[in-house]
């Protein structure tokens, strides 16, 4: 039998097909660069918020507070963004090769891209600022985003409609 690693981290061996039970779910054709990038402005704002929440603020206006200038920093991500995707990309590759199950690589890459947000207080003489964790979370939302708006690969089939469900319910209840 010859091994086919057409998906990331998924395995196929030809000639035989998957179990009913034990199917896995393939990912979505096409719409890899939306999903990016909703993944990528999903992250960014649930971090914005979290860090907002952790930070707050004693500006006497909106404008010079902390927040304001994590929302300006939405427009750099414009800029970020095909950078990221670079990144996004050969980690995807270094956790296939290690192979990763695919749910948990999307949110580990996530999170190390919110790391990134670390870099500037590791590299300067400033004490680290531990709210940004806000990023890392952000990082593992946007990476579980990324992972359900491509249909859930590598996860088996019959626990794909639980976990829709449980999101669903979550966003009915948060939004």
């Amino acid at each position: 039998m010859q091994k086919s690693f057409g998906k990331r981290g998924q395995t196929n061996f030809q000639g035989t097909a998957p179990r009913q039970s034990n199917q896995i779910a393939t990912e979505r054709e096409g719409g890899k660069l939306k999903s990016f990038a909703f993944a990528c402005i999903t992250g960014f704002t649930f971090s914005i918020i979290v860090f907002g929440l952790l930070f707050g603020t004693n500006a006497p206006s909106f404008f010079s507070g902390q927040l304001f200038l994590n929302v300006v920093s939405v427009f750099a991500l414009i800029w970020i963004a095909p950078v990221l995707l670079i990144v996004s990309r050969v980690l995807a590759d270094v956790f296939r090769l290690l192979r990763v199950p695919r749910g948990y690589s999307d949110v580990s890459i996530g999170i190390i891209i919110g790391a990134m947000m670390f870099i500037p207080d590791f590299s300067g003489s400033e004490p680290i600022e531990w709210r940004k964790v806000a990023f890392l979370l952000g990082g593992a939302i946007g990476g579980f985003t990324y992972w359900r708006s491509r249909g859930y690969p590598g996860m088996q089939s019959k626990h794909v409609k639980t976990v829709d469900t449980g999101y669903k319910l979550m966003k009915k209840n948060i939004g």
